[in-house]
């Protein structure tokens, strides 16, 4: 049995002597194929790491609730919208909420540039309730938050994040300094912390002003289209209260039996499933391209 083992060794060696270059770049196939995939999975696991902190770090108890229209009536020219009277339905009639927040983006872009001295930067200016922080779980950094005074009254007042700081070139604490967002003028009232980047884009680069003072800058005249975000009391019970937003919604909105809703209601869990959808589909085809490139290696060897 040894013998036959050494002749095998002695034969497998004098046949790689023989064709060098050869076992050198059928060697170097299956390096690079093996360590292809090593760095396939490494890469792709850190994504998936990464992107799902940041998903969490949307809120891991919060609802997004957004309007939406079927493709159906988008061509006809009608588009869903999601109202103040679906704010309070939800707000009233829905049992296991905590907090509850609007926002309310500017869809003519009225506000959309800011300035600060002779610094201007096209920025998301968002209305947002005095609750917004609690729902989203992002916290000033320096000054404060709303208040409900400060959205009953509709002051001017805003919060920046960092990179929109940065970019108009506020102070390092600019609280207190006033900002022009469109043709208002805002004092700052706080910086909000910083998120970081997802999917490689900035999640500090916004303004906030309270909700009702939103409403009065982009005008009260026309239906605007909000975006509810909500947090609720007992995770447990996430598909329970997404089923109660849901017929509350339908009924408040006169959508008959088999109607399609026209408006989505999405969980941070719902955006890590999606997304790890996309990373087993990316991951598969990947490992089948290297799996190839092995293979072919092997067969090399024989």
């Amino acid at each position: 049995m040894n013998f036959i083992l050494v002749e095998s060794l002695r034969s497998a060696f004098a046949a790689i002597r023989a064709n060098g270059l050869r076992s050198f770049l059928t060697a170097l196939g299956i390096i690079i194929g093996v360590a292809a995939v090593i760095a396939v999975v490494s890469i792709v696991q850190g994504l998936s790491y990464t992107v799902n902190a940041q998903f969490q770090g949307l809120g891991a108890d919060s609802i997004t609730i957004r309007s939406y229209t079927p493709v159906d009536l988008q061509l006809s020219g009608r588009f869903a919208r999601l109202t103040e009277a679906d704010l309070r339905a939800v707000q009233h009639r829905v049992d296991g909420i905590t907090d509850v927040t609007p926002i309310l983006f500017d869809p003519a872009g009225k506000t959309g540039q800011i300035g600060y001295r002779a610094k201007n930067h096209f920025v998301q200016v968002s209305g947002v309730g005095s609750s917004y922080m609690d729902v989203v779980g992002v916290f000033p950094e320096r000054g404060r938050f709303f208040s409900r005074d400060d959205e009953q009254r509709r002051r001017l007042v805003c919060l920046v994040g960092q990179e929109a700081a940065r970019a108009i070139e506020l102070p390092e604490d600019p609280v207190g300094q006033f900002i022009r967002i469109g043709d208002d003028w805002c004092r700052v009232i706080g910086v909000m912390e910083a998120r970081g980047e997802l999917f490689g884009f900035s999640q500090d680069d916004f303004v906030l002003l309270p909700y009702e003072t939103m409403r009065r800058i982009i005008g009260t005249s026309r239906q605007h289209d909000l975006q509810i975000q909500l947090t609720i009391t007992d995770m447990a019970q996430l598909d329970e209260v997404s089923s109660r937003i849901r017929r509350v919604l339908r009924q408040a909105r006169d959508l008959k039996p088999g109607d399609p809703d026209d408006f989505k209601i999405q969980t941070p869990q719902q955006l890590t499933e999606s997304f790890n959808a996309i990373v087993d589909t990316i991951t598969a085809v990947a490992g089948g391209v290297v799996g190839i490139s092995l293979l072919v290696g092997g067969i090399g060897i024989m």
